[in-house]
């Protein structure tokens, strides 16, 4: 019905130019009589975000795992989603851009005990390797690090940015900061810290001269942090931690004051109770009772809703010929497959 030649479609009567300044993606329907009763039609897309190369990194953990009856999606014959996931579902508007990946093992090391296997399992995340056994640590336990630097720590050594990355925590212990649980890694046995306090990261990028801080969304994040100040650490107050975690990393994305981004939405043992959905039990209990999947889909579906807003809010930002959202790869993990009810990776 048609030949692309030189940066045109042509069919029959109708010519299509690409053009730098192309709108992000639009569809145009043609139709064209045959004969008698036949009409061939045909549809003519452009998608610019699927030819663009992701400029942004945000790497969102979330602790010890899901049931994966409510994490999958059921998929179509070419592997396209058909019905949306319990957990996922908030992120159904973007399911054009989504992609959900199984059958990639986070192994724990044979010397590990099994109780110990998805602490391991988050040093191991992003960094594909165990390093030494932390063995004196305050809650008694052994863990391991990290044995090599962590995806997110290579990807923003290379980045050429005032932040060569921002490592984002909500309510992270600070006894935790060595340990295993920690998914960012400068190198074997080497935690990078985290930011637990939204307000003296957001001070520490603001110090910076190279950082545009007149930019209208950092303009708009820091008011919105002044007009509500709060203490970012007690349990209660853990939604709106996240929020300002994230429109923290909005804003730094925003003023290019760095391109990559971890954020930790807590360890593996995230004791809050998320009273603000009715749930009274710890999340990390729930994690290891069968009978309440209901309530613990329920937490992460809740992770997803705030990923979404994270990412209309990304969406909403022009970069380059599109938006942020478009130049951003955003990878939602987890360090255990299923739900460890035994702590299996």
């Amino acid at each position: 019905n048609g030949a692309q030649i030189a940066g045109k479609l042509e069919t029959a009567g109708a010519v299509i130019t690409f053009t730098p300044d192309a709108p992000l993606a639009y569809e145009t329907k043609y139709s064209a009589k045959l004969s008698g009763d036949i009409t061939s039609e045909w549809t003519f897309t452009v998608d610019r975000f699927r030819a663009a190369s992701a400029r942004r990194v945000v790497f969102v953990y979330f602790p010890h795992g899901a049931n994966l009856a409510d994490w999958r999606p059921a998929a179509a014959s070419d592997g396209s989603i058909s019905s949306r996931s319990t957990i996922l579902q908030p992120l159904e508007r973007f399911k054009d851009r989504l992609l959900v990946v199984h059958g990639i093992d986070n192994t724990a090391n044979p010397a590990t005990e099994l109780f110990y296997s998805h602490q391991s399992g988050a040093s191991r995340l992003l960094s594909g390797s165990n390093g030494s056994v932390l063995s004196t640590q305050p809650d008694g336990m052994s863990y391991f690090a990290a044995g090599s630097a962590s995806a997110d720590a290579i990807l923003g050594a290379a980045s050429q940015t005032p932040f060569s990355k921002l490592a984002l925590g909500v309510q992270i212990p600070l006894y935790t900061a060595g340990f295993s649980q920690l998914i960012s890694w400068a190198g074997k046995d080497a935690p990078l810290a985290i930011d637990n306090d939204p307000f003296l990261a957001a001070r520490r990028i603001r110090a910076s001269a190279s950082v545009d801080v007149s930019n209208p969304v950092w303009s708009t994040f820091e008011r919105k942090l002044a007009a509500d100040p709060f203490d970012p650490l007690p349990p209660p107050n853990y939604p709106r931690a996240l929020e300002a975690q994230l429109g923290l990393a909005h804003a730094a994305l925003a003023t290019d004051a760095t391109r990559v981004v971890s954020l930790m939405l807590g360890t593996t043992f995230l004791n809050t109770s998320f009273t603000w959905l009715g749930i009274s039990t710890e999340y990390h209990l729930l994690t290891h009772d069968p009978s309440a999947s209901q309530q613990l889909a329920t937490c992460q579906q809740w992770f997803s809703s705030q990923l979404a807003k994270f990412m209309d809010s990304l969406a909403s930002t022009a970069a380059g010929a599109g938006t942020l959202l478009d130049e951003t790869l955003i990878v939602f993990l987890s360090e255990a497959g299923g739900v460890p009810w035994d702590h299996s990776v």
